[in-house]
């Protein structure tokens, strides 16, 4: 039960980082650099996102784990 808890609050993190946090963060860090072409500026945009859903997944799962601790220590 423990798993199943931490993988929806991880799915949960995962789309309310994309939601409310990417979308302002990997425009922000797309534009601190510069760049030679429109492409760099593209692929730092899109790895900046995905590293900021990655964060909100990682973020959601542990919150999950420690949310259900009570849950897994029921079971045994």
């Amino acid at each position: 039960m423990r798993y199943v808890v931490a993988m929806i609050c991880g799915l949960a993190g995962a789309v309310l980082a994309g939601k409310y946090v990417a979308v302002q963060v990997a425009p922000w860090i797309s534009q601190q650099f510069s760049y030679d072409s429109p492409d760099g500026a593209a692929y730092v945009e899109q790895w900046s996102f995905i590293a900021v859903l990655v964060a909100g997944l990682a973020l959601g799962w542990t919150v999950g784990w420690l949310l259900a601790q009570p849950l897994g220590r029921r079971s045994r």
